[in-house]
C-alpha cells in the first residue's frame, strides 16, 4: 500500500540522517539519495526528468523566489509529445529545505574540483551527471536498502505513490494532482486496476477531501 511505502522511507530517512557528520563525502552522498527518493514520492518525478534537472542555463529547472528561496521546479519534457510542468513546493519546506542544503553543501562536495560544465542537479559519487540507466541502478540499490531484497517498488510505482500522496495524503484535488505529476486524468480513470494495487478503490479516487498525513519525513 502506498502509505507502507512512505512508512518505510520515513523510518530509513530517519536512521541514515545521523549516520554521517555533515562536511564529508559520505554525507553529501547520502543527502543526495535522500533527496532522490523524496522527489520521486512528493513530486511523482520521472527518472528521466530527475537527471535532466539543471541549476544553470538559459532554462534551470529549479525556480527561485525574489529573496533567493526556492519556490518551484520546473521539470523538463520527458517526450517532445508531452508539456512541461511546474511543481510549486509551498507546503513542502521540508523538501525545499533538503534540496537547499543538498546544492549548497552536498552537491559541492561530489562535485569536488572538477567544473560544473553540466549544471545538472542530480551528479554521481564523483560530480558526473547520470545516464538513465547508471540511474536506475543507483534506484535500485537504494530500494533495496529500503524495501528490502524482495521489493518490487519500481520507479513507476513511485509516480504512483506520489499521486495518491498528493490526492489522499495532502488532500489536493484530483485533476489538480494529475496536472502537477504529468497525468492526464482521463488516463488515470482508465487505470483504476493499477492504483487498486497500491491500496486505493475506485470510489476513494475521486475524493478530494481527504485528511492529510503527518508532514514528517519531507
Amino acid at each position: 500500500a502506498w502509505w507502507s511505502v512512505i512508512e518505510q522511507v520515513q523510518g530509513w530517512d530517519r536512521v541514515i540522517h545521523h549516520r554521517y557528520p555533515p562536511g564529508r563525502r559520505k554525507w553529501a552522498l547520502t543527502l543526495r539519495s535522500r533527496l532522490i527518493m523524496w522527489l520521486l514520492l512528493l513530486t511523482g518525478a520521472r527518472a528521466a526528468e530527475l537527471i535532466r534537472l539543471r541549476l544553470t542555463g538559459p532554462h534551470a529547472h529549479v525556480l527561485r523566489r525574489e529573496d533567493g528561496t526556492i519556490a518551484a521546479l520546473a521539470f523538463p519534457r520527458p517526450s517532445d509529445d508531452r508539456p512541461y510542468r511546474t511543481f510549486p513546493l509551498d507546503g513542502f519546506e521540508s523538501l525545499a529545505t533538503l534540496l537547499e542544503i543538498y546544492i549548497e553543501r552536498a552537491r559541492p562536495l561530489l562535485l569536488g574540483q572538477k567544473p560544473d560544465a553540466t549544471g545538472r542537479l542530480i551528479v554521481s559519487s564523483w560530480g558526473h551527471p547520470y545516464a538513465l540507466i547508471p540511474f536506475t541502478s543507483v534506484y535500485h540499490r537504494l530500494r533495496h536498502d529500503i524495501f528490502g531484497p524482495r521489493s518490487r517498488v519500481t520507479l513507476y510505482d513511485t509516480r504512483r505513490v506520489a499521486f495518491l500522496v498528493l490526492h489522499l495524503g495532502f488532500g489536493r484535488p484530483f485533476v489538480e494532482v494529475a496536472r502537477l505529476v504529468g497525468w492526464r486524468p482521463a488516463w488515470i480513470l482508465k487505470n483504476v486496476a493499477r492504483f487498486e494495487e497500491l491500496g486505493l478503490g475506485r470510489v476513494s479516487l475521486l475524493r478530494s477531501d481527504a485528511a492529510p498525513p503527518s508532514a514528517e519525513g519531507q
